[in-house]
């Protein structure tokens, strides 16, 4: 039997239940849900973010937030499993998660506004060259600003190998996808031929159950578990951008100290409140040059080497992640 056979007869059992209001709604992260609801601190921080976004890249302030709030409701579905991709402006964003074992698997998140009856999603060549899985998300209802909760339904995915292109694009609606429920263990099988070095990369275990004490300033700008996704992210990226192969090496090793952690934690927390009160692209843009410059000094101070001793099969290069 095809392996899409009982996820297409699910997604017709989801459809009707759909229809009469029965989806289940699970709010502890890395469970499996249907729908999710935001609202509360979450959203006013992603308001305010977006409304930054508009002011300095001129995007569109009613697709941005739909799309921040499907991301946190897709972060907080699949946690550590996924990592978010923020290397690219809002608007020319092509690839939104990556798998946290495997970088090279690229998810692809779209939405749709309002009424299930009539909801569509659709994806374009690049989009489908460049990642592995669409997943196509209802966010209910549609996007106002200083609305107080959406719904985010999770309405299903499609691994991008089976979708066929018409013009370079073409659409879907509820009916063409497979039901959410198989998503993580497509993602798990996209794992299985992950090179050691890269599985290597996505042990955090020194860092999931790790966070410093935070203050209450820190609280208002993020809740704890932002601040631990957000951090975790962030030591993933530094790896797989490590300018070295010995730095890569090292890095998680060097996780288990408490002082390394500390250190970069404090880094880490100093960029993402300069990051909050910036005003400008600019000013964006020197705040992670500078981090990144200061994150490259530490990191090659705490594991011992010198910039000075490049590896044999990968030169020094400033590689660092640039958000």
């Amino acid at each position: 039997m095809d392996w899409t056979t009982p996820l297409r007869s699910q997604q017709a059992d989801f459809i009707e239940r759909l229809k009469l209001g029965h989806l289940l709604s699970v709010p502890t992260e890395g469970l499996h849900s249907e729908a999710i609801a935001l609202s509360g601190a979450t959203l006013e921080r992603l308001q305010r973010s977006c409304w930054l976004a508009v002011e300095r890249a001129r995007v569109d302030f009613r697709e941005t937030l739909g799309r921040a709030i499907a991301h946190a409701a897709l972060a907080a579905r699949l946690g550590d499993f996924i990592r978010e991709v923020t290397l690219e402006p809002l608007d020319k964003l092509r690839v939104d998660f990556t798998l946290a074992a495997n970088p090279a698997a690229g998810i692809r998140l779209q939405i749709c506004q309002g009424s299930e009856d009539a909801a569509q999603w659709s994806i374009d060549a690049e989009e489908v060259e460049q990642n592995s899985v669409l997943v196509c998300v209802l966010v209910q209802p549609e996007v106002r600003d200083r609305r107080e909760q959406y719904r985010l339904i999770f309405a299903g995915f499609l691994p991008t190998k089976m979708i066929q292109l018409r013009d370079r694009s073409t659409s879907f609606a509820m009916d063409n996808l497979l039901y959410i429920g198989g998503l993580q263990s497509y993602l798990e099988s996209l794992n299985i031929d992950v090179r050691e070095e890269k599985i290597e990369l996505a042990d955090t275990s020194s860092l999931s159950n790790w966070l410093p004490v935070l203050t209450s300033e820190e609280l208002e700008l993020k809740s704890q578990q932002e601040w631990k996704q957000g951090f975790i992210r962030w030591i993933q990226d530094l790896a797989l951008h490590a300018p070295t192969h010995k730095i890569k090496l090292y890095l998680y090793d060097l996780l288990n100290t408490q002082y390394y952690r500390q250190t970069l934690w404090k880094l880490y927390r100093d960029r993402e409140f300069a990051l909050e009160q910036a005003i400008t692209a600019e000013e964006v843009a020197r705040i992670i040059e500078r981090t990144n410059a200061k994150t490259e000094d530490v990191m090659f101070e705490l594991a011992g080497l010198s910039k000075n001793d490049t590896d044999p099969e990968e030169p020094i290069s400033s590689s660092l992640p640039k958000s």
